[in-house]
């Protein structure tokens, strides 16, 4: 693992390996727009899914995760928000790869 815990480069001989990886900070904009009517939905969303509480004495927070497939159709505000991310970072991927 690299100094922030994560793994060095690729699995595959042909991905980028540490220290080629770049881990600096971007942003989007463009991904939320709040004056979107969609956004209110994203907020409600948003807070309906955040069930983490901190326990005391303890190393990780309780509450829920949530997962949704690459493959599958967004079901909600959330969901189709973190799908476009998800896409967005695996346009260029073939399938299988």
């Amino acid at each position: 693992l690299d100094e922030f815990g994560r793994i060095p480069g690729g699995i595959l001989p042909d991905n980028p390996c540490y220290p080629d990886l770049d881990y600096s900070f971007r942003s989007f904009a463009s991904f939320v727009d709040a004056s979107d009517k969609s956004f209110e939905k994203l907020v409600v969303d948003s807070k309906a899914a955040f069930t983490a509480r901190q326990q005391k004495g303890k190393k990780y927070s309780s509450g829920e995760t949530y997962w949704v497939a690459a493959s599958a159709t967004p079901r909600t505000a959330l969901e189709k928000l973190a799908k476009s991310v998800f896409d967005f970072h695996t346009k260029d991927l073939t399938g299988g790869e």
